[in-house]
C-alpha cells in the first residue's frame, strides 16, 4: 500500500489535533482514532464513499517533527487524488495556525491599532 506523507516541524500532540480540526472542517467522519498510537480511519463526506487511515509519529525524539502519512482504502487514481488533497488541506491549516500565533504574539506585545497598520 503506497503512501502519501509529509514531514511538520511540530509535536505529534499538535498534529493529531491539526488532523482532527482538518478532517471536521472538510465534513469527515472519523470511523476509529487512536490517538495514543496515533492512528485514525476517516470517511469522506460525498459518493462514492472513500476511507483513509492517517498514521501521525514521531520523527525524531530530539526535533519534535511529526510524519503524516495517508493511506487510501483504494489505490486508484481517486483515492490517491483525496489523499494529496488530505494532505493539502493539513497542511493549510497548520499555515493559518502559524498565522493565528503571530497575530495574538503581534497584539500581545502591540496595541492594536499598531497591528493593524
Amino acid at each position: 500500500m503506497d503512501d502519501i506523507s509529509r514531514v511538520f516541524p511540530y509535536d505529534r500532540r499538535i498534529m493529531l489535533n491539526v488532523m482532527y480540526d482538518t478532517l471536521d472542517s472538510l465534513g469527515f467522519q472519523i470511523e476509529k482514532a487512536n490517538s495514543e498510537r496515533g492512528t485514525l480511519i476517516a470517511i469522506s463526506p460525498e459518493e462514492p464513499i472513500e476511507r483513509v487511515r492517517i498514521a501521525c509519529s514521531g520523527v525524531s525524539p530530539y526535533r519534535g517533527d511529526t510524519v503524516v502519512q495517508i493511506f487510501p482504502e483504494h489505490q486508484s487514481d481517486a483515492g490517491k487524488r483525496l489523499a494529496e488533497v488530505l494532505l493539502e488541506e493539513i497542511s493549510a491549516t497548520t499555515t493559518r495556525c502559524q498565522g493565528y500565533q503571530a497575530n495574538k504574539q503581534a497584539i500581545g506585545t502591540s496595541t492594536y491599532s499598531e497591528v493593524q497598520k
